[in-house]
């Protein structure tokens, strides 16, 4: 018996000649080391670009399988279709598919895609189950987290409970990836993405996780870490199976949930790992004495979320209760003791201004940070904000299949082309805008009829030709390489000490 998966990371500008080893799954490597745990053999297949169906087909030639397993995303469901299309057409093979974007909306997910059967929640104990029955001969339509096709109908199965104690998990299957080839150990400060909790306590409402935790709903804790020591374990094992020094990147939604387990794993981490490493978190729950340990441990970088500058959005459309003197007082404790600061903001809400959009672009000024991304505001279905949306008539036919590169490519809402050209606009050039109003807070001297007055008539108007004029004027087209590699350099040299190998 064996398992293979599918891991949908296409992306823009890939050959078929170059070599991409595509992205981590944290959830494909915890299956695959289940599986592997109870003697199933596992395969991995990385998608990452577009495949012709005579190239799919030759692709699944090579890895032959009774059972395949795919990850889904949003925002590739077009290409994932095509995939299980060929797999249906041309083999006798079972598909099941999961993940977060099937966990909230299952109906719709397997209605769509054809699929034999869909996962929801974790599967770490369905996906065996699912293999073992087809040793027995017969597929067993009993297993709690899965739903199956069954001619003309759909056997709903109830969940089973989270698993409690994550210290009891086997290691992640390491082996199933081309490690080296990595896409986060290509970039010029190379990382290794770690993970060592599941769940957020939070539920904003453009995230999943509000939807999740109804879900869960008196079936465990959904928030759990793995104890600090097991944590430590973890990631020895990973960086073992890569051997080559890197930074590490947590990938964990809330690194910094609780107080005393940022402590004890700092310490811990500090003693026996050292590696220079970047978190995320919430930015309220952030302070002087968090900032220094993390600082001592070798955090480099820390990003939050604001999201939007509007207290308005954030508080009625968000659900993030965060003011700006919270947002303020958080990046100042990273920044004072010395931590890099970045920022994810999101524009193209519904209901949010130009006004709004200049305010969260005035926020991330004022809070100088080191760092900031915008991305387009995307509908997932089963969250609060894609409900309010629909209310609102700004959810399109179809709209969750239509394939974009990224989050910051453009809208799928419906609104006029003139607001579309300006939210695209403000995330393609976030980080300048930020730097720019910055360089205007500081005094810096732009030109001598520019000021803030001047910027705010500019950016709230149609024609952003005068904001291109000045990119170039200043110097700022290459403004995020030039401070990667001003913040970067250094941190390849930390990486260098300590492992006693020159990058």
């Amino acid at each position: 018996m064996k398992v293979t998966f599918i891991n949908p990371c296409l992306k823009k500008g890939p050959q078929k000649n170059q070599i991409d080893g595509g992205d981590f799954s944290f959830g494909i490597a915890i299956l695959s080391a289940h599986l592997r745990q109870s003697g199933i053999a596992t395969s991995l297949i990385q998608i990452t670009r577009d495949f012709t169906d005579n190239e799919i087909q030759s692709i699944i030639t090579a890895h032959p399988s009774p059972l395949y397993c795919f990850y889904i995303l949003t925002h590739f469901l077009a290409p994932l279709k095509q995939w299980i299309r060929v797999i249906k057409e041309t083999t006798s093979s079972f598909v099941v598919c999961g993940g977060t974007a099937v966990s909230v909306n299952p109906d719709e997910i397997m209605e769509d895609l054809g699929v034999d059967a869909v996962c929801i929640g974790e599967g770490d104990e369905a996906l065996i189950e699912l293999a073992r029955s087809f040793d027995s001969g017969k597929i067993d339509h009993t297993i709690r987290n899965l739903w199956f096709r069954n001619k003309d109908t759909i056997i709903k199965n109830p969940l089973r409970p989270l698993w409690r104690n994550l210290d009891t998990l086997p290691h992640y299957d390491m082996t199933l990836f081309d490690l080296h080839n990595l896409r986060t150990m290509r970039y010029r400060l190379p990382y290794l993405p770690v993970m060592v909790s599941r769940g957020c306590a939070f539920a904003c409402s453009y995230c999943s996780n509000n939807r999740l935790h109804g879900i869960y709903k008196g079936l465990g804790r959904f928030v759990r870490f793995m104890s600090p020591k097991r944590a430590v374990d973890e990631i020895q094992h990973m960086l073992q199976s890569l051997n080559k020094p890197t930074t590490l990147n947590f990938s964990d939604n809330t690194f910094d949930t609780s107080r005393k387990w940022i402590f004890d794993f700092c310490r811990l981490y500090q003693k026996q790992i050292g590696l220079p490493f970047r978190a995320m978190g919430r930015v309220e729950r952030l302070d002087d004495e968090i900032c220094r340990i993390l600082k001592d441990a070798g955090c480099f970088r820390f990003t939050v979320g604001i999201e939007s500058g509007s207290e308005n959005i954030r508080y009625n459309y968000l659900n993030r209760r965060i003011p700006d003197h919270k947002i303020l007082k958080g990046i100042l404790a990273l920044r004072t003791n010395g931590i890099q600061t970045a920022t994810y903001n999101m524009c193209g809400l519904p209901s949010e201004t130009r006004e709004d959009m200049l305010k969260t672009i005035k926020l991330n000024a004022a809070a100088k940070v080191d760092f900031a991304s915008c991305s387009i505001f995307w509908p997932y279905r089963g969250t609060a904000l894609y409900d309010k949306a629909d209310e609102q008539n700004l959810i399109c036919a179809n709209s969750n299949h239509r394939q974009l590169s990224s989050v910051y490519e453009d809208s799928i809402l419906n609104i006029d082309d003139k607001l579309k050209a300006h939210i695209r606009f403000t995330s393609q050039c976030f980080f300048k805008l930020v730097y720019l109003y910055r360089m205007c807070h500081e005094g810096v001297c732009l030109a001598s009829d520019t000021t803030e007055a001047t910027l705010d008539n500019l950016y709230l108007g149609d024609d952003k030709g005068e904001f291109i004029k000045l990119f170039s004027v200043l110097g700022l087209n290459d403004l995020e390489n030039n401070l990667y590699e001003k913040f970067e350099t250094p941190i390849l040299h930390d990486v260098s000490r300590i492992t006693g190998h020159p990058q």
